[in-house]
């Protein structure tokens, strides 16, 4: 409905101009060319997973924002970071490096000060600790590995979900990763892969054929941008 709604607004601006309104689901599921029945999960600053199903439609799992969802994406990885390092900083959980390693990244002395530092885009600020908590689980850390761990998790449950809904137990189907914190070869990345192999071995999974702002360009060059003008009858 809202795509609809934003469509006929746009071409109110434009007259003329053929347009077409996708989501960015439509634009991660066009980044795979899949012959099996694909699962896409997407785990950037935020996590969903989305499989087409035969008559178009999308069927999606997560994706409903960071106040209660987006488990498994960078702002729930930094989260959990902060909240195992508050814990061994209160002596309430084990010793981490992560404590270093998030003052360093803030540029703070004392723990005392991480509050006022997610005063403002608390959100990003989380976020952007994804890549520090990879690598400190890379250096040995067994904290901030039962972070990427349980985001691992979490992240499987999603595409789980869609298995599920999409009745693909049993058969072959693919699986196609997408966004910054699901980087080829991180720790995060490995654990999904793994944990999906584990109890689906005839998943295969896919490397995508671009990217999705190249999937929205091949969307806008498969058809004439410019519509017809319809002639009333008897002109």
């Amino acid at each position: 409905m809202r795509a609809r709604r934003l469509q006929k607004l746009l071409e109110s601006h434009w007259p003329g101009v053929r347009v077409s309104v996708c989501s960015d689901l439509d634009l991660a599921l066009d980044c795979f060319a899949a012959e099996l029945p694909l699962v896409v999960l997407v785990a950037g600053t935020g996590s969903v997973a989305a499989c087409r199903m035969p008559d178009g439609s999308i069927a999606r799992t997560g994706g409903w924002g960071p106040w209660f969802d987006d488990e498994g994406g960078a702002t729930d990885v930094g989260r959990r970071a902060l909240a195992a390092a508050t814990r061994a900083v209160d002596g309430r959980g084990p010793a981490t490096v992560l404590v270093e390693a998030i003052l360093a990244h803030f540029r703070l002395r004392e723990w005392s000060g991480i509050p006022d530092r997610l005063l403002r885009r608390p959100l990003d600020r989380m976020a952007e600790l994804a890549p520090l908590v990879e690598s400190v689980a890379a250096g040995g850390d067994v904290v901030a590995h039962q972070v990427l761990q349980a985001a691992a998790q979490e992240l499987m449950g999603l595409v789980a979900a869609l298995v599920a809904r999409c009745r693909l137990e049993g058969q072959p189907f693919a699986v196609g990763l997408l966004g910054g914190v699901l980087r080829q070869g991180g720790e995060l990345a490995r654990g999904v892969e793994g944990g999906l192999r584990a109890r689906w071995p005839q998943v295969q999974f896919m490397a995508p054929r671009c990217s999705p702002a190249e999937a929205a360009a091949r969307r806008a060059r498969s058809f004439d941008p410019l519509r017809t003008p319809s002639v009333p009858a008897g002109h």
